[in-house]
């Protein structure tokens, strides 16, 4: 079961964190869902459960009369998705580096329409990016896809003979593949061992 999986990926301290996120009104749909899963947290700290502990919470928290299979798959359901966007958000705000963060924020003011500020912004980071002295593989990834976003971009002039940011994408692209390549190329194989 989606949910349970999940759960039993949650560090110990994150179970609040959950419920904190829960009670958020940015992604609050209803007090029924929180209800649950305070009840599951109080019965069972560990949140070591199988599906028929499910089913027992659910009648708990909500009475026999409402319990139907599928009011309780479309709970189940709903704590399974919001549980992964809390993993994700969680991922996203503790990432060590800066670099993701910023192409999601570009990527997101071209979606957006931010017309100058997401050329400013684009370019910023762009220029910031190629600057570095050393760059991990996912650095080249990253700048392809930031120039890629540029190009592609509804205000960027594309008649040119030579669009930069399209052979800007190219050449990241490029190596990219060519270091990513010659990693895996120096990775020693598994042995196998027979018993």
């Amino acid at each position: 079961m989606k949910l349970l999986n999940l759960l039993k990926t949650l560090e110990k301290e994150e179970y609040r964190e959950f419920e904190k996120f829960l009670q958020s009104p940015f992604f609050k749909a209803g007090d029924q869902y929180l209800k649950y899963y305070q009840y599951l947290l109080k019965q069972h700290p560990s949140l070591a459960l199988d599906s028929q502990d499910l089913e027992n919470a659910y009648r708990r928290c909500f009475g026999e009369a409402s319990f139907s299979s599928s009011k309780m798959y479309n709970l189940l359901s709903w704590l399974a998705k919001h549980l992964e966007n809390f993993i994700s958000v969680k991922t996203l705000l503790s990432q060590p580096n800066a670099e993701l963060k910023g192409m999601l924020l570009v990527q997101s003011l071209g979606q957006r329409k931010a017309g100058a500020y997401f050329k400013t912004r684009a370019h910023a980071t762009v220029d910031e990016w190629a600057g570095l002295p050393i760059k991990k593989t996912e650095d080249y990834h990253l700048l392809q896809l930031l120039n890629q976003e540029i190009y592609f971009h509804p205000t960027t002039a594309k008649h040119r003979e030579h669009p930069p940011y399209l052979q800007s994408a190219v050449e990241y692209l490029d190596l990219y593949y060519c270091i990513s390549k010659l990693r895996y190329a120096v990775v020693p194989p598994r042995i196998r061992t027979t018993s």
